[in-house]
């Protein structure tokens, strides 16, 4: 009797204890309508946790039409305010010193060394700054151009020459996701890696000792990764040191190598250089930052334009009429017809916007803000911790007199996927409509997330994918392969889906090439 009694007490007593956290909680958020999940995770019929955004994008906010809602869990997981408004977004990444990345969504990618993603404050500044000159027009114009000669070799490797048509199970399968400095093997021990970041967090290290495969093949990618990033820095040290040599006397251009020129940067700091751990994780972040994540927005792009051919067509005679009045000649796109082509762009924020949000879908599984990779790619969040009191100017429809004040340690989460959703700012969200990018400015271009910490590769990553996508259309015309007795939105439902790594991309992609 007495045992029952005890556990009868602590019982109470952890209810009571969950009750009056829970109602500090929301007195703390103003009592802002919201979600009130039992747990963070996982998302259920019965309990929204983290996948909200994508599970009831359509309805949540709708529901307490309101722009900035809250979000308390009962039971387990940090209470956040979430907002789908872009003048509130705005307020936050304007804020210089007022909000930080917390310490646990810094910690995703900390495992490698510092480096852009995981810093706040001083030292962010200090690696933006080493980081800038690594991305230059004339890597721009390189990349531009190792594309379309990677493209003129897929053709050649895959047999499209002297072909009318050909059918493709999975266009995903050819995109590129390997650089010229890349193995295959270290391409595939990369992708292991990418998946397996947060579990790689979560799985103690005795547990590796265990004989499962795929804990194996994780240990064996990631000593693999770490491997060739140690042999990739010397190297480009040992290359930095015999060129200052052939500089001093007159010779050598201009570099169009990213990790080269981060490199020199650095060390150009003198003082203030980075670590040897430092360059280790930038090389990381560089490294997973182009890997895949290009091939997964055009894998989504394509499957789009797959889809909808007028589009396609629409896009398709820009580039021609560009390619027709190149000032390069002889038939060829140059780096230079780039600004011109602002329909390709159009598609592939189009589809940019899209990967991020079926990506939604996919981090409901995940602990929370781990989406926010500004940086290394497309964005579906952004989380944000302030650090002295800061009152939040809400759309004057949210109520609570347009404002809220925000307290030491309260969490702010940045909703892009509820902004692409928001129809204030996109009417009729659901559909592939890349016209609404043709004048877009880049500040409204929020894929690449917003603010100071936008993504320092995306001009990179844009030069790749309009050089690639440009020179496909130009060749091919793209058609949906559809299963017998499917519709169009049944096969949109089927291969546009969210499938998870730390980058994220769409499903098989089923296209037929026609020849133009």
């Amino acid at each position: 009797m007495f045992w029952w009694k005890l556990c009868g007490t602590l019982l109470a007593v952890l209810v009571a204890r969950k009750v009056f956290e829970f109602r500090r909680n929301t007195r703390k958020f103003s009592d802002l309508p919201g979600l009130r999940p039992l747990l963070f995770l996982p998302t259920s019929a019965l309990n929204p946790g983290s996948g909200w955004q994508w599970v009831r994008r359509d309805k949540i906010y709708s529901k307490y039409r309101m722009n900035t809602i809250s979000l308390v869990p009962i039971l387990s997981g940090t209470p956040t305010y979430f907002t789908r408004s872009l003048d509130v977004a705005r307020q936050i990444v304007a804020a210089k010193n007022g909000f930080v990345k917390p310490e646990d969504i810094r910690s995703v990618l900390l495992g490698w060394g510092r480096n852009l993603f995981t810093e706040n404050g001083s030292e962010w500044i200090r690696h933006r700054r080493i980081m800038n000159p690594a991305f230059t027009p004339e890597v721009y114009a390189h990349v531009w151009n190792e594309t379309a000669d990677l493209y003129e070799q897929m053709q050649h490797a895959e047999g499209w020459i002297g072909r009318s048509e050909h059918d493709l199970s999975a266009f995903n399968s050819i995109t590129p996701k390997r650089s010229a400095s890349e193995t295959m093997q270290f391409a595939h021990a990369l992708d292991i890696v990418s998946r397996s970041v947060v579990p790689r967090l979560l799985i103690p290290r005795w547990a590796y000792r265990f004989p499962l495969k795929r804990l194996r093949d994780m240990e064996i990618a990631h000593r693999s990764v770490d491997q060739f990033m140690q042999e990739l820095i010397k190297t480009r040290q040992a290359e930095l040191s015999a060129d200052k040599a052939h500089r001093s006397q007159g010779q050598g251009g201009p570099e169009k190598d990213v990790f080269r020129l981060m490199i020199r940067a650095s060390e150009d700091e003198g003082a203030l250089r980075m670590s040897s751990e430092e360059l280790t994780g930038n090389t990381f972040l560089m490294l997973l930052a182009g890997h895949d994540t290009t091939s997964r927005t055009l894998d989504a792009t394509i499957g789009f334009l797959a889809l909808y051919e007028d589009i396609q067509e629409e896009i398709y005679q820009e580039v021609h009429d560009v390619l027709s009045t190149s000032t390069g000649g002889g038939g060829q796109l140059r780096f230079e017809d780039y600004p011109r082509l602002k329909k390709v762009q159009g598609g592939l924020f189009g589809g940019g916007t899209a990967l991020s949000c079926v990506a939604a879908s996919y981090f409901q599984t995940w602990p929370e803000g781990h989406a926010d990779l500004c940086e290394p790619a497309a964005a579906t969040m952004m989380v944000r911790e302030a650090t002295d009191t800061f009152v939040l100017q809400t759309d004057k429809a949210d109520g609570h007199g347009g404002q809220v004040i925000l307290e030491p340690g309260t969490r702010v989460t940045i909703d892009f996927v509820g902004i692409h959703y928001n129809p204030e700012y996109f009417p009729e969200p659901e559909e592939f409509q890349p016209s609404r990018w043709y004048d877009a400015l880049e500040s409204d271009m929020t894929m690449f997330s917003l603010g100071p910490r936008v993504c320092i590769g995306r001009r990179f990553a844009l030069t790749e994918s309009v050089s690639f996508l440009s020179h496909l259309l130009c060749d091919w015309r793209l058609h949906a392969v559809l299963q017998p007795g499917e519709t169009k939105p049944q096969w949109r439902r089927r291969v546009l889906r969210g499938l998870g790594g730390l980058s994220f991309g769409v499903g098989r992609v089923p296209v037929r090439l026609t020849r133009r």
